[in-house]
This record gives structure tokens, C-alpha cells and sequence, in this order.
């Protein structure tokens, strides 16, 4: 059950107006680290140089990942499914990636698949999620693609968050890490 705050948060992040390129249709979505006003404690989001990418089809679950994300104190960009992450990621730039599993072209693990068979791509740090959390064997899954965290929908965007700032704690200049709203 998700908290009152994490209710909140996916209420507002719903209704949050996020620029999308609606001539393409493509789900890419970019929230630059000047976007939104830190929470307390955390550093001004132009000091902070990590981006994560965040790989969701479902375009209201990935609003509210990345508004989430970027109230934590990163940049944040969108991908629609795996083959647009995976494109986006062989530019380069991407510090951390959140990656949900059953997605159209390309599942999430088809996407760790592609990146580990590439010799040009270093996978960054992953976090996968999953609504098919009894079908998948999380442990098996974290040590075969050195996944930071298997997690099982239906999630809490700030724990995610959270997840990511106790991830890269070492690199960002922060006294508490706190994420949501």
C-alpha cells in the first residue's frame, strides 16, 4: 500500500505538464536540472552533472518516475520503450538508468541483454522494475546484469528515488537525501 505522501506524488506528477515532441510522437521527455526547485538539503540542481534515463511505456507511471527523479536533484530523460532507450544510451550521458521490464519492442531485459552484448556501451547503474515480480528471479537477475535493485511495481516513486541518491551518494554533495514531494 502506498503512503499518503506517494498517493500525492502520483496525483500531481499525473497532472504535471511535461514537454514532449508531439510532432514525432516520440514518448522522449526531458526535464533539464533547472526545471524544478530542489528539496531542502539537496545542492542546486545545476551543481549536480547525473542524468538518469528513465525507460517506461506506460507515459503516466513515467511522469511520475520522473518528476520523482528530478525533485531528487537530477536531470532526467524519457524513453517509450527499449529500442529508444537503447538508442539514447549509445549517445552517451546517461549516469543512471531506471528501466521497466515489459515494454513494446524491446523489453527491459532485452535492453540489458543488448547493452551487455555491446562492446561500445558501458551499462550504467540499473534499477529494473517489474509487474511481474513472482515470474522473475530478482536475485539471478541482479548478479547477471549487476543491477542495483529489482523492484516490484506497484513501487514508491520517492523510495526509487532514494534508491538512486543512496546509489550516488559519493558523487553528490548532499547532507540528507530526500526525494518526493
Amino acid at each position: 500500500m502506498l503512503s499518503r505522501d506517494d498517493r500525492l506524488s502520483i496525483i500531481l506528477a499525473a497532472f504535471l505538464h511535461l514537454s514532449v515532441d508531439r510532432a514525432s510522437r516520440r514518448s522522449a521527455m526531458i526535464l533539464p536540472p533547472n526545471s524544478l526547485t530542489p528539496l531542502p538539503g539537496l545542492p542546486p540542481m545545476s551543481q549536480i552533472a547525473k542524468t538518469v534515463l528513465v525507460a517506461e511505456d506506460d507515459p503516466v507511471f513515467r511522469r511520475v518516475i520522473s518528476f520523482s527523479i528530478a525533485r531528487g536533484g537530477f536531470a532526467v530523460e524519457c524513453a517509450g520503450n527499449g529500442l529508444e532507450a537503447f538508442e539514447r544510451l549509445q549517445k552517451g550521458g546517461i549516469d543512471f538508468l531506471v528501466t521497466d521490464q515489459q515494454m513494446p519492442l524491446c523489453t527491459g531485459l532485452e535492453l540489458l541483454e543488448k547493452i551487455a552484448d555491446s562492446e561500445s556501451l558501458q551499462q550504467p547503474p540499473t534499477i529494473l522494475c517489474t509487474a511481474k515480480g513472482l515470474e522473475l528471479d530478482a536475485i539471478a537477475l541482479e548478479e547477471r546484469f549487476d543491477l542495483v535493485a529489482v523492484v516490484h511495481k506497484p513501487f514508491s516513486p520517492r523510495k526509487l528515488c532514494q534508491m538512486i541518491l543512496q546509489h550516488t551518494k559519493d558523487e553528490i554533495a548532499t547532507s540528507e537525501p530526500i526525494c518526493g514531494i
